[in-house]
């Protein structure tokens, strides 16, 4: 066997082939390693952004702006009952690392609007977070539930829901 400088190697030991990586694999790894940790990063910070539309705020003072009956259903963080990601929502809110039951699916209204459901919840707030299939419209709202058997027998219901907004001090 030839070494690489064409000669036979002078010790006993064989001749190995050439192993190891080209010099730009480690700097390869570590962009690839480096961007993957920026997207993170950059994708809590949208993640943390959307979580602070949840009223956490001790105001108690809100206003309706409009109100209208909806068919109300419940779901569950199952799969066959959600997408792929069960514990995301269409705006990627996590249900599971929160676990608040004050989350609603709804078509018509934007993401982060504030409702209630005076007669069945009182002054409960809901956060729509999330979105319904197409076909269903906005007349339609889905209540996020922890337990899957609690959203079974919520079953459908046609409730009073009303859109508010907190006073402007």
């Amino acid at each position: 066997m030839q070494n690489l400088k064409g000669r036979r190697p002078t010790s006993k030991r064989r001749a190995t082939k050439f192993t190891h990586e080209p010099p730009h694999a480690s700097w390869t790894a570590g962009f690839v390693v480096g961007v993957s940790l920026m997207i993170l990063v950059m994708t809590m910070s949208a993640v943390q952004a959307i979580q602070s539309t949840v009223p956490r705020s001790t105001k108690t003072d809100v206003v309706t702006k409009s109100e209208r009956y909806v068919i109300a259903t419940a779901y569950s963080s199952t799969p066959d009952q959600t997408d792929d990601t069960p514990c995301h929502t269409a705006d990627q809110y996590d249900l599971c690392q929160n676990n608040l039951e004050n989350v609603i699916a709804n078509n018509g209204l934007p993401f982060g609007t504030l409702v209630r459901f005076p007669d069945q919840y009182g002054d409960q707030l809901f956060v729509v977070h999330d979105r319904m299939n197409a076909r269903y419209g906005p007349e339609r709202i889905d209540l996020w539930m922890r337990d899957r058997k609690r959203a079974q027998q919520f079953g459908v219901k046609r409730m009073r829901m009303e859109i508010v907004e907190y006073v402007a001090e």
